[in-house]
């Protein structure tokens, strides 16, 4: 094919690609409904901890994870259930610096059971001292800031008097 003969005229232009423009606000809400809600579950039962939710981020998800794991990984972790995408909102207990944070004390605790958070309430399940209960809420007031705290915790006055079962009752909504 011989293009030789081709010349370009000066009125044919190639059109300018779209610029990407903000989505309303009207629509950002509409978005927002119809993403589903943040919320995770961590449960520890003969020394597996498993982990289920929907997380607004990969980052979250992975610095979570790490914080169960612990020290140079000794603690299993089963995290097949934690997923995470732009279809999740965020939540206020989903703070990419406190909840790994909390997580990691709680859980490095002997006799923690669960960790359960939504959008609307924080559960925690476990035994404790009154020290480590003190430091747990310090840690829980920038993921619960406006959520209720439902603590189903067991005191003892140390980790000497810690029970190695326990009897099963029912957290407080």
């Amino acid at each position: 094919m011989d293009t030789s003969a081709v010349k370009l005229s000066p009125w044919v232009t190639h059109p300018e690609a779209p610029t990407a423009t903000p989505m309303p606000p009207i629509y950002n809400e509409a978005w927002n409904a119809v993403r589903s809600k943040s919320f995770l579950r961590v449960q520890r039962k003969e020394g597996v901890v498993t982990v289920s939710g929907l997380l607004p981020s990969a980052e979250l998800r992975e610095a979570v994870v790490a914080a169960l794991s612990g020290d140079k990984g000794a603690v299993t972790v089963k995290a097949d259930g934690l997923r995470t995408g732009p279809f999740v909102r965020t939540a206020h207990f989903a703070q990419a610096g406190a909840l790994p944070a909390f997580l990691k004390d709680f859980f490095q605790a002997p006799g923690t059971e669960s960790f359960v958070a939504d959008g609307d309430t924080v559960r925690l399940r476990g035994t404790a001292t009154p020290e480590l209960e003190a430091r747990w809420r310090e840690l829980l007031l920038p993921l619960a800031d406006r959520q209720e705290v439902a603590a189903d915790l067991q005191i003892y006055p140390s980790r000497f008097h810690f029970r190695t079962t326990r009897r099963s009752r029912s957290c407080r909504p």
